[in-house]
Formats: structure tokens, C-alpha cells, sequence
């Protein structure tokens, strides 16, 4: 994978609700293949996180490349929104 570049963007992304075993808190991850960093967590609204099973899979419409004050770079979700992949499925069969 090439390296991530400040405001790079990622469409569409599929991210897993998983347990951060540092923090014991849980954590966005995207999904292997997909041209997305798998080792950096995505930031996303934390009352999704609460509502939800680790183990759940996610949607992320936009994903963007962004910078901490003390130099880390991370992923955030466009609005910190993502939406779980089941609800998708609830929609399309309306």
C-alpha cells in the first residue's frame, strides 16, 4: 500500500467493531482489501460504538486521512457516521 497522504480519502469502506485490548474500548477497523490501512483505528461516533456488538460490520460512506497534535496520523469517518451493515440489508428490502 502506498503511504497515506493528510486529507486522502477512501470511499465506501467496510469496518469491523472490534475491542482495542489497550484500551479495552471498542474501535473501528476496516476490512482487509480494500486498499485501506487495516492498523489504524477509524474514529466514528462513540454512541454507535456503545449500541452495537463487537464482531458487527459497518459502512463508511467516506473515510478521510487526518493528523494528531502530536504527529499520529489516523482514519475518520465522514461525520463520525457509519452505519452497520445489517441495517443496509433492512433498507433494501423495504
Amino acid at each position: 500500500m502506498s503511504e497515506l497522504k493528510l486529507h486522502q480519502c477512501f470511499k465506501t469502506v467496510k469496518c469491523e467493531l472490534v475491542l482495542d485490548p489497550e484500551t479495552n474500548r471498542k474501535r473501528f477497523l476496516a476490512l482487509p482489501n480494500q486498499g485501506v490501512p487495516t492498523n489504524l483505528f477509524i474514529e466514528g461516533d462513540k454512541s454507535i460504538r456503545a449500541q452495537y456488538d463487537v464482531g458487527t460490520i459497518f459502512i463508511a460512506s467516506q473515510i478521510t486521512v487526518h493528523k494528531k497534535k502530536i504527529g499520529r496520523l489516523y482514519l475518520r469517518a465522514q461525520h463520525q457516521s457509519l452505519t452497520p451493515v445489517e441495517d443496509l440489508k433492512l433498507d433494501i428490502h423495504k
